[in-house]
């Protein structure tokens, strides 16, 4: 895998704020997905823990280089919540409770004595792009879709609404959906529920991946296309239970023998 960073060189914002393109010039939130999308790959894949601890080191550096922040969040996201399932869900209840308690006090504990540098990495203070700008003015295309909502409440005011009206797009998922879409959306998130519901009585580690989604769905401007985490998301999302279920119970039954020869040799 080779990561090509090229430095932005145009006037305005960016140039300001020193971020990088992706690769061959592209949109650093662009990659930010791309990365993303791919460390999920990786997860789904099921590669061993080493592999995937390496993946998510590389990926986050690059993801911080870019200041792509809804990516990074996700990748963290990910990571965690992969890592929780798939390590420790062997582990008596009781001792589940416990490590996931522990961790939990220390997440906080970290947090609390690295607000300034945990600011500094998700530029939430930063003159152009941190809170005080608006999610980088985020929130007033969030209002603006919810009043195009509000004024075709229905049927939403189409899918080409904001490019034949040169309006930038709400970036994000749900209020693109509902001021596209209308009321009419509300079959499709049902679809998705339902969905995720099904995922997560099938294939627990797979639901937890999904979650994994929300920053994307609530910062990123996709809805319904081919860019790579919301083909990736609904592929996933609407995959037959069979697919879910490949490798499960040949993993349930490694992990049993794992234990026993561990008991016989105690």
């Amino acid at each position: 895998l080779q990561l090509n960073f090229i430095p932005l060189n145009t006037s305005g914002v960016w140039d300001v704020n020193g971020r990088y393109t992706f690769i061959f010039g592209t949109h650093p939130n662009l990659g930010g997905e791309i990365l993303f999308t791919g460390f999920i790959a990786f997860c789904i894949a099921r590669l061993n823990a080493r592999l995937i601890v390496a993946t998510f080191t590389l990926y986050f550096i690059a993801l911080s280089l870019l200041e792509s922040r809804a990516a990074m969040l996700s990748l963290l996201v990910a990571f965690s919540l992969y890592i929780y399932r798939e390590q420790i869900r062997w582990f008596a209840p009781a001792y589940r409770i416990a490590l996931t308690f522990i961790v939990a006090m220390l997440f906080v504990l970290f947090g609390v004595l690295n607000m300034e540098r945990i600011s500094d990495l998700f530029l939430l203070q930063n003159e152009y792009r941190g809170i005080g700008t608006g999610f980088v003015g985020r929130s007033g295309l969030w209002e603006n879709a919810w009043h195009v909502f509000l004024d075709n409440p229905l049927f939403g005011a189409g899918f080409g609404y904001y490019k034949t009206n040169s309006i930038i797009s709400p970036h994000n998922m749900w209020l693109g959906m509902l001021s596209i879409m209308g009321l009419m959306c509300f079959f499709i998130v049902v679809s998705m529920l339902k969905n995720g519901w099904r995922i997560y009585n099938t294939n627990a580690t797979m639901f937890l991946l999904l979650l994994s989604f929300i920053p994307m769905t609530i910062f990123n401007d996709r809805v319904l296309n081919l860019n790579p985490y919301p083909f990736l998301l609904f592929i996933v999302l609407f995959l037959p239970s069979r697919a879910l279920a490949v490798g499960i119970q040949g993993r349930q039954l490694s992990a049993v023998r794992h234990r026993g020869i561990r008991a016989k040799t105690a």
